[in-house]
């Protein structure tokens, strides 16, 4: 009877150590379980971090495009406006220089006949004398003005 209450003592012993043994390997298993699913949530964070960052930076390119096509839009805008204000300019230049062109013929031409009409009245008033005295000078002063 001793022996067998010691081998069901043992046998007891036997179980409670197997039973431990049992509870320390589910206590591991819970702890890697619970390592492993914190791992996984860090990692799913990371992941919705990285998409975060991903949808940032392609609204962020939109929004350069976007910027970056206003910009080139209003530089063609003002390259049109410059381009039309230089033909313009240049239209207005050349009407300019055949107004120039127009006037100096003008002065020239008023300056021709002034210096013809100068001459004129010097031959005349030179000439005025005489005519009074011979008539034959006048008909030959007449023919030099109408040479001239």
């Amino acid at each position: 009877s001793t022996s067998s209450s010691m081998r069901a003592r043992m046998e007891r012993e036997a179980a409670r150590e197997s039973l431990r043994r049992l509870e320390l390997r589910a206590a591991e298993s819970d702890r890697a379980r619970d390592e492993s699913e914190a791992r996984q949530r860090r990692m799913a964070l990371a992941l919705q971090r990285q998409k975060d960052t991903i949808a940032a930076l392609q609204a962020t390119q939109a929004e350069a495009a976007e910027a970056a096509a206003a910009a080139a839009a209003d530089a063609t805008a003002k390259i049109a406006r410059l381009t039309a204000e230089m033909q313009r300019s240049g239209r207005e230049m050349s009407q300019l220089r055949a107004a120039r062109k127009e006037l100096q013929r003008k002065l020239d031409d008023a300056e021709e006949r002034a210096m013809v009409a100068g001459k004129r009245a010097a031959a005349r008033a030179v000439a005025q004398p005489a005519l009074v005295v011979t008539p034959s000078l006048a008909s030959v002063l007449e023919g030099v003005e109408m040479g001239a």
